[in-house]
């Protein structure tokens, strides 16, 4: 009995430490973003969508293309300026987007978007939906444009 009882509570403890270390990988947070890209469609008019991206080597250039324009606006933005951007996207967990791919195949006419970051360490987070959204995704939608289009 005392070795059933200790390899359940063996197996349990392994169950509870692997969920631990699965929220904690997509819990980790977004610090020194190098690239920078998120963009979605509104309406399947032409200059439909909107695009943001953030590009930091030696110094930050972020450019803007808002909805029903041609060209993005490009500026020189602070250091300071993404660490903000940083903050919005710790905010809501925008880590736990990391791999997301999800498509409604019944709709043909629907939105979509494309997030892409790449960090100073190499790492990199990437999610893509059609009509299909992570959690969280029409908030930072919203603080995203907020951000950019001030």
């Amino acid at each position: 009995m005392k070795g059933k009882t200790l390899v359940i509570g063996i197996i349990l403890s392994t169950i509870v430490l692997g969920g631990i270390m699965m929220t904690w990988r997509n819990h980790k947070p977004i610090e020194d973003i190098k690239m920078f890209r998120f963009s979605y469609t509104v309406s399947m008019m032409m200059n439909g969508y909107v695009s943001y991206s953030i590009e930091c080597n030696n110094k930050c250039i972020q450019q803007v293309k808002k909805l029903g324009e041609e060209e993005a606006e490009e500026k020189i933005i602070s250091k300071e300026r993404v660490k903000e951007l940083e903050d919005l996207l710790n905010k809501y967990n925008v880590s736990s987007w990391n791999g997301f791919n999800k498509s409604d195949n019944r709709v043909l006419d629907g939105r979509d978007f494309n997030l892409s970051i790449r960090l100073e360490s190499g790492e990199s987070i990437s999610a893509t939906g059609y009509m299909m959204w992570p959690k969280n995704f029409h908030e930072v939608e919203k603080e995203l444009t907020k951000f950019f289009e001030e």
